[in-house]
């Protein structure tokens, strides 16, 4: 079979844009809550934030040693690399019931030292709604799950896009808000994961109102 040709937009992400988007985000001025809660844990976590606000999202956590779970499609790989440069261990494959293999791998990443972050409606939705990857990789590692909300300041939304992808302005305010932890036991069963998938919904709407 023939491989297929990168698009244009493709050829200029994998050579330029992965390199440029750490001076553009450099330029970004974060204001953040709810992080001092992260820094009293004794073990390690996982981060939750949507995918319309992923770019403040992989860039603010790449202090944390953190694992990311990343599709293995072409934007995937342009993805990739921009989070490999910021630090990221990165897995490709799908948080869903057809990616068991790679969350498996995400657990044994967070049972050896690694912070797992990710977006829960990524990578193609439905947009702000929680699938379940996150909430499994916590309760499954047995470590807290962190929801996380950003805000910006100035900001150009990108309507066609199923996630209305926000991109900040350069040397825009970012609004940073961490959630209290949010622990799931291992003997949960699904419905009370259901549950728990319900309330951090709420939960998340709300963290910009601290």
């Amino acid at each position: 079979m023939a491989k297929k040709k990168a698009t244009l937009i493709q050829i200029i992400g994998e050579k330029i844009l992965y390199k440029f988007t750490s001076l553009y985000c450099k330029t970004l001025k974060f204001v953040v809550s709810g992080e001092e809660e992260i820094n009293k844990l004794n073990t390690n976590f996982v981060i939750a934030f949507w995918h319309d606000e992923m770019l403040a999202g992989w860039y603010y956590n790449k202090k944390f040693n953190p694992v990311a779970l990343i599709s293995p499609s072409k934007d995937g790989d342009i993805m990739t690399k921009i989070l490999i440069d910021w630090g990221y261990e990165v897995v490709r494959g799908s948080s869903n019931e057809s990616g068991k293999e790679a969350l498996n791998l995400i657990v044994d990443k967070i049972q050896t030292g690694k912070n797992f972050c990710l977006t829960p409606d990524g990578p193609k939705g439905p947009y702000h709604r929680f699938k379940a990857g996150a909430f499994v990789a916590a309760k499954r590692g047995e470590v807290p799950l962190i929801l996380m909300k950003v805000r910006y300041e100035k900001y150009y939304t990108f309507n066609k896009s199923w996630d209305k992808f926000k991109l900040p302005k350069v040397f825009s305010k970012v609004y940073v808000h961490y959630s209290s932890p949010i622990c799931i036991d291992k003997e949960a069963t699904r419905e009370e994961v259901n549950s728990t998938i319900e309330k951090s919904y709420s939960i998340m709407e709300n963290l910009t109102e601290k």
